[in-house]
């Protein structure tokens, strides 16, 4: 992928048409670099779909500099979907994003 590297998740199952989204995981990301996270269904040609950030990323070790971010799409209308997170490369290496604990599930 020009300009990122992807991480996927694959085939969590939905609870019903309608459903909310929600990804949540825990990054480094540096001035001049980003994290899209992203769901689609399964099918083949379904498309890949934006997720909104909800609140402020919560500090997990200042030290680090780490937070949890979460997303989340209301109203999915697939039986089936996986999610993506691409990181956007920027920068020179130290601005690099650092990703862990990438979870996607469906209320």
């Amino acid at each position: 992928h020009v300009g990122g590297r992807r991480l996927q998740r694959d085939h969590i199952d939905a609870a019903a048409a309608g459903c909310t989204v929600k990804v949540v995981f825990s990054a480094i990301i540096p001035s001049g670099a980003t994290v899209v996270a992203e769901v689609s269904g399964v099918d083949a040609g379904d498309a890949w779909l934006s997720l909104t950030q909800i609140g402020t990323p919560k500090l997990i070790d200042g030290d680090l500099n780490l937070y949890e971010y979460q997303f989340e799409r209301t109203g999915v209308t697939e039986a089936r979907v996986r999610g993506r997170l691409t990181l956007n490369l920027g920068g020179s290496i130290t601005a690099r994003p650092r990703v862990r604990d990438f979870r996607i599930f469906t209320l």
